[in-house]
Formats: structure tokens, sequence, C-alpha cells
């Protein structure tokens, strides 16, 4: 372990498995959200209780920062659910829209090959458009990632009829 880095990070979870059980903090080991591997602490866990684990642990100068993605506009995936009301799939998409959100907020991509990886029926169009394909390829949803940000724009969700009509390019929401 000549790395300082490493001896940094062994260091800081050493501290945070310390910290968990004084602050009645503890969070259950779940292998099974991870692969197999165990995630020894969840610093947004310790957010929600009220801690702030980078006054209390890390100087100033090294703050942990959480690699938690924003999707902006979750209200524009709610809303095309609901405008599918009366229709057979609403139900269908809802539920697939539902879990692209939660994977995506999870995620850590820091390129589009890290999407690809996540997402192997994903369309990368440039560097930061990505188009999904929602229930089976029977919708499609647009999007516009910012990769150093961690944040994901909703640029158009529609038909993959209706999306054979656009540029996949260009769409800005509310075209």
């Amino acid at each position: 372990m000549a790395d300082p880095r490493v001896r940094q990070l062994l260091y800081v979870e050493d501290a945070l498995e310390r910290f968990a059980p004084r602050a009645r903090n503890v969070r259950q080991r779940d292998d099974s959200e991870s692969g197999g591997v165990s995630r020894l602490f969840d610093v947004d866990f310790f957010w929600l209780r009220g801690w702030n684990l980078n006054a209390q642990l890390f100087p100033p100068w090294e703050r942990c920062y959480t690699a938690r993605v924003r999707v902006v506009a979750r209200r524009t995936l709610l809303q095309f659910a609901e405008s599918l009301k009366g229709q057979q799939s609403q139900k269908a998409v809802a539920a697939a829209l539902d879990a692209w959100h939660h994977e995506a907020q999870r995620a850590e991509w820091r390129s589009s090959a890290d999407v690809k990886r996540n997402y192997g029926t994903a369309s990368i169009v440039s560097s930061d458009r990505v188009v999904f394909n929602i229930k089976g390829n029977d919708y499609r949803m647009v999007t516009a990632i910012d990769y150093r940000r961690q944040a994901i724009y909703i640029k158009w969700i529609g038909s993959h009829r209706d999306y054979d009509r656009i540029d996949a390019r260009t769409v800005e929401y509310g075209d």
C-alpha cells in the first residue's frame, strides 16, 4: 500500500465504520445491490438522518461528494405516464419509467461508455445525447447527460413512431 490515496481511503472507511455505531446510523450491509461487493457506508443515509459527514470527518480541502445523478424534470416522466391514461400499456410504461429513474439516480456515469455498459440498447447520439428504449423499444426517451455535473436532462419522450419524425441531436423539451 504505497499509494497514499489507498491509505487515505482506508482511513476514511475506518472512520465511517467507527462513527456509524455511535451515531446509531448503522446501515445493514446489503451485497445484493452491488453485485457482491459490500458497501461499507452510504453517505446519503447520514445526510437524511441530519449528520453532516463533511464537517465532522473530512478536512475542508477534502470534502466527500456523493456520486448521485440528478434527473432533471422527473415531472416530465410522470406527466408522460399520465398522458397514456386509458391505454393498455399505461401501467407498464409508468413502471418502466420509474425503474429507469431509480437506476439512473444511482448510476455513476462518467462517460457515454459507462451508459452503454449499463444500457446496451441505449443509442449514443452525440457526446451528451443518449436515447433510451422504454418498455421494450415501444417508447423512446431522448436525454442530455452532463457527466461532469452528474445531471440528466430529459429532452423528449414519446412513442417509437413519433421518434422517427424528430432529430434526436437537436430536439428540446416541449418540441
